[in-house]
């Protein structure tokens, strides 16, 4: 489970009942801007927080905490799992990378559930890269081609590996009329008006 960190409250937040947020006036700029890094804090750990609750009452209750969740959530049941889902493949917050989204994680829980440690490598690469969700998502799909140990060999090569790899697989699903129509555009020295 994530450890469940305690958060000092802002007097300025409501409780966690009321849907609006007021501000008292005269509020200085700091205590602003605090309660704004408060909110973008909790915003950030929300679906982690959901998703350790989630897995806790689904392994310590189960049939019980499917019926207490129903309704509690605006999700759906399958959404909760879905989030617990994530939660489960990365357990340690070690393994959760602040920067990136909770989604950017959702892609790559697949991944770590057949290897963390390819899934860390991805992880750690769209944290240098700033790679989108999209970008993720893609990463995964080709890394899902191939077995986990082709993913570990492959850590030490070229960084552009995964996107040369991505155009090899792309090249190979596309039709055998459209790789012959680029083979003769690229005969004909027709490559050089593709905008890069």
């Amino acid at each position: 489970m994530n450890a469940l960190a305690t958060i000092d409250l802002p007097t300025a937040l409501p409780p966690s009942g009321s849907l609006s947020l007021a501000l008292p006036k005269g509020l200085p700029f700091d205590q602003w801007q605090e309660i704004g890094r408060e909110l973008c804090a909790r915003e950030r750990v929300l679906n982690w927080w959901i998703g350790d609750w989630w897995a806790f009452g689904d392994h310590t209750y189960g049939e019980r905490a499917k019926a207490a969740a129903q309704g509690l959530f605006p999700q759906s049941f399958g959404t909760l799992a879905n989030i617990a889902s994530v939660a489960r493949a990365f357990p340690e917050t070690s393994r959760q990378h602040e920067v990136l989204t909770f989604t950017h994680h959702q892609e790559v829980a697949p991944l770590a559930r057949a290897s963390a440690e390819a899934a860390q490598m991805l992880l750690d690469r769209a944290e240098r890269e700033g790679m989108t969700v999209a970008q993720i998502r893609a990463a995964v799909r080709v890394l899902q081609g191939k077995t986990v140990a082709e993913v570990l060999t492959a850590r030490d090569e070229d960084p552009d590996h995964y996107e040369v790899l991505a155009i090899a697989r792309a090249w190979n699903r596309a039709q055998h009329h459209n790789r012959q129509a680029f083979m003769d555009l690229a005969n004909e020295g027709g490559l050089e008006d593709i905008d890069p």
